[in-house]
């Protein structure tokens, strides 16, 4: 059997160099065949161990991906959305609560839902999910389903039902784990539902109810084509 740089019918090291490559390293040359064999087997053997306990894991092999997150800014995933202050959250709510108490619950709905304030801070989005947690706990069970009909059908329809029930969810999140901004010390409503309020227990079991009817009722109108498009919305009520 002939190797590169050898002469199997020599000894090795008799007028030639011994083999070359793994052996280069060595100060002599091995005496024979048989040890120059046990020496490359040793350093197989050798580097095969170094190989598995090497932490292969430690490599960050998204750094290599041009596609991956850990290359680019995850917020631009996020379409821009305009800064909104407290003071205009506020100045909505007032003229929302004028078309509430003049009658014109879906206007008032409709106002709150096609503003949301996706550009403003934690304490203008709780203020506004007050809003619209008010209108939707002034309106009776038998209002629910024909007013979100002329909603869908409405020209921007499913974008403003896909809003509440954003403002849905957040609000079946509040009403477990309330916070001061979104309810306050509230009274009951002729409706029969409680307002979310600061303590939670029955108040909170009541405003999940009216919460839980509003989505029975969207999902019907809707679809639960809504809730995934809200899933997979990165705007956040």
């Amino acid at each position: 059997m002939t190797h590169s740089g050898c002469d199997s019918n020599r000894k090795v090291g008799e007028n030639q160099p011994y083999c070359y490559g793994i052996f280069d390293t060595l100060q002599s040359p091995p005496a024979s065949y048989t040890e120059a064999f046990q020496i490359a087997t040793d350093i197989v053997y050798s580097s095969v161990l170094v190989m598995a306990t090497m932490n292969w894991r430690t490599i960050n092999i998204d750094l290599l991906d041009p596609e991956s997150p850990a290359n680019f800014s995850i917020a631009t995933l996020s379409p821009a959305a305009p800064r909104v202050s407290a003071s205009e959250v506020q100045s909505l709510a007032s003229q929302i609560k004028q078309l509430l108490r003049g009658g014109d619950s879906e206007g008032a709905l409709r106002g709150a839902l096609e503003n949301p304030p996706y550009g403003g801070d934690a304490a203008a989005k709780e203020s506004h999910l007050a809003t619209v947690v008010e209108i939707l706990q002034s309106l009776k069970q038998s209002e629910m389903s024909p007013m979100l009909s002329r909603i869908y059908e409405s020209e921007g329809g499913v974008e403003i039902l896909d809003v509440l029930m954003k403002y849905l969810y957040k609000g079946m999140s509040h009403s477990s784990k309330p916070s001061s901004a979104a309810t306050g010390s509230m009274s009951p409503q002729s409706t029969g539902f409680s307002q979310i309020h600061s303590r939670g227990g029955e108040g909170g079991g009541q405003a999940m109810s009216v919460l839980l009817s509003w989505h029975e009722k969207l999902v019907e109108i809707a679809g639960p084509g809504s809730i995934v498009r809200v899933m997979s919305d990165r705007r956040t009520v």
